[in-house]
């Protein structure tokens, strides 16, 4: 017996040295190598851990052995389907492994995925897709900043789940991520590039702290002391509330015919006044740019320098996340040591894509109070897509990527912007995407004689291909006298539907010059015969774009279209079939009907000229359109 218990004793006192000794390693030379490599955060791994993170390394070793099981579950519950559950298990994981960054990525892939696409309402999947969102900006990435697949995932979610067109459920994403960072941040103007920095930059050198504003601006504290009367604090209802009033104000555009009811109540312009003039606008700043870093964990300072670099950013597009959090993800690692480069590159291809989808539709024209949600590609972003593009071939060095590859990516690009930048820009900024095509690729044996044409012909020709049969014809008319409409006198553009009413009629004449080329009988002639002239199929886009749902698209839109459209006779033709139902929605917007849509000049004779035998007529009326012969009797 006691020699048994001089074993135990033994083997008690060599346990506690070899225990000594292993605590000494990992303090000592394990921990400095550690830090050398750069494979830690803080010089203590507990250092900024949540308390109830913490709490879990008292169990020690026993942490290891629970994570197993617990990992085996987790992946079982997902081979069943089972997310909810899942969803608990994961949360636990995060808490058993902090440090561990695939545990966040399978974690927050299961909150804006799976369970999103699990339950039936978009509240509900939106509320999933943000908690997925939340899980990586406020706890994943603080815990493990220099873990670049944490910002790859997070830009991923921002391009993919609410940006793409993928989910059943996309455009509720959009327009409710538009909505809150509309009214965080406020509508950004819609001038040049300069014009918008100017905008956002008194955000980004907003002070630090409240004591700091007042330092700099003592006449602050009166505005906060009548915000705080009240009923306000530096939160986000105090700029929602702001941008909800701003936006009113700015929805009684002068050049349309003004609400019947437009008094400002006295507490709204109380309100408003709080916080006009500078002290006003340094107020606004410093919440915004508070709630920024708090809220969001975003650095207003590293916005504006994207914004710097690539041009004018709009924060209501979930793109400019894409590209925040994964431009921060390669800032953060670009100096450590053994990174993974697949991560790396992975992580430049979604501020790529990011850019890409920003140049294709980072114009957006949005009014949250109605969800009207329209994106039309941006000019200002074009040069910025190319530079990222030739940056991330240059730093990616793939050989996955032959130079043929990315010649072709470079190419598409050009003959692209070059189509869009005339319509949206000019024909000015569009030469100069045209000739850096020809430049680059024109004199090129596969490409010899492609880009001769002068740049209107060619815009023309790219923009009405595959013009055979008339059906096909009078589609691509009829969309481009709607994107017309929608994406130019709607917006106050006239210049932009000037130039997509003439691809209208470019399209025609295509259209006429091949039928007289091909070699057929007589059924060439008759199909001639059959293509609308362009003011009918012009007519009939606009009154597409008059009929949609005011939920669709807001009154003041289609004032300003109407309104908007030169030819007379196009509003004669559809006056008498729409008036029911656009006086119907002025009505109902608070607008007087007689006054938002007067009845066009020359209606009288008009009438008689249709009544006495009218020429070709448009198409036959949609939904809640009345013929004027039966409007008469």
């Amino acid at each position: 017996m006691g020699r048994d218990r001089l074993i135990v004793v033994a083997a008690f006192a060599a346990f506690l040295a070899l225990l000594f000794a292993a605590d000494r390693l990992q303090r000592g030379p394990l921990h400095d190598l550690r830090a050398d490599l750069q494979l830690t955060v803080t010089q203590d791994v507990n250092e900024n851990l949540p308390p109830e993170i913490a709490f879990t390394y008292a169990i020690g070793s026993f942490r290891g052995l629970a994570v197993d099981v617990l990992w085996s579950r987790a992946w079982n519950l997902k081979q069943e389907g089972q997310y909810y559950e899942l969803m608990q298990l994961s949360d636990w994981i995060t808490r058993l492994q902090p440090r561990f960054p695939k545990v966040w990525e399978f974690h927050a892939h299961n909150l804006s995925y799976n369970l999103a696409d699990a339950v039936q309402t978009e509240q509900e999947a939106w509320m999933w897709v943000q908690a997925g969102i939340r899980l990586l900006r406020d706890q994943g990435i603080p815990l493990n900043p220099r873990a670049v697949a944490l910002y790859e995932q997070l830009g991923y979610i921002y391009l993919d789940r609410v940006g793409k067109f993928s989910a059943e459920m996309h455009w509720y994403f959009k327009r409710e991520h538009a909505r809150e960072w509309h009214y965080l941040l406020g509508p950004p103007p819609e001038g040049a590039s300069d014009e918008v920095r100017a905008w956002f930059r008194p955000i980004a050198q907003a002070p630090a702290s409240l004591a700091e504003l007042l330092r700099r601006h003592p006449e602050v504290s009166e505005r906060l002391a009548k915000l705080k009367e009240l009923g306000f604090g530096l939160d986000f209802r105090l700029l929602e509330t702001v941008v909800r009033l701003q936006d009113l104000r700015a929805a009684l555009d002068p050049s349309l015919p003004a609400p019947a009811e437009q008094q400002e109540p006295d507490a709204d312009r109380e309100f408003l006044t709080a916080l006009d003039g500078p002290a006003g606008a340094e107020l606004l700043a410093f919440a915004r740019a508070k709630l920024l870093r708090e809220q969001y964990r975003m650095d207003p300072a590293f916005m504006m320098e994207l914004m710097d670099a690539f041009g004018p950013l709009d924060w209501r597009l979930p793109y400019s996340h894409a590209v925040y959090w994964a431009a921060l993800g390669t800032r953060r690692v670009e100096s450590l040591k053994g990174v993974d480069l697949y991560d790396v590159v992975q992580t430049d291809r979604i501020v790529l894509h990011g850019l890409q989808a920003l140049a294709f539709g980072g114009k957006l024209y949005f009014d949250p109070r109605s969800g009207y949600y329209n994106f039309v590609p941006d000019p200002r972003l074009f040069d910025a897509f190319e530079k990222a593009a030739a940056e991330a071939a240059r730093r990616q060095n793939s050989p996955d990527a032959s130079p043929r590859e990315l010649a072709e990516t470079h190419r598409g690009f050009l003959i692209w912007a070059t189509q869009r930048a005339y319509v949206y820009a000019g024909p000015e900024k569009a030469g100069e995407y045209y000739r850096k095509l020809r430049e680059i690729y024109g004199a090129r044996d596969e490409f010899r004689g492609l880009y001769t044409k002068p740049l209107n012909e060619f815009v023309q020709e790219e923009m009405t291909k595959s013009i055979k049969l008339v059906e096909q014809a009078q589609q691509i008319i009829a969309g481009l006298a709607f994107t017309g409409y929608a994406n130019g006198l709607a917006q106050n553009r006239p210049d932009v539907a000037r130039r997509f009413f003439a691809l209208a009629e470019a399209a025609r004449d295509k259209y006429h010059e091949e039928e007289k080329q091909r070699s057929v009988t007589h059924d060439a002639s008759r199909q001639r015969a059959e293509l609308l002239p362009v003011k009918f199929l012009k007519a009939d886009a606009l009154r597409q774009f008059m009929l949609a749902p005011p939920s669709a698209v807001p009154l003041r839109y289609k004032l300003r279209a109407w309104n908007g459209e030169e030819d007379l006779e196009i509003r004669r033709l559809l006056f008498d079939r729409l008036r029911p139902a656009l006086y119907a929605q002025a009505k109902a917007a608070g607008y007087d009907p007689a006054r938002a849509f007067p009845e066009p000049p020359g209606m009288d004779e008009f009438r008689r000229r249709r009544l006495q035998g009218p020429p070709i007529a448009p198409p036959a009326p949609g939904p809640g359109e009345v013929r004027p012969e039966a409007q008469r009797k």
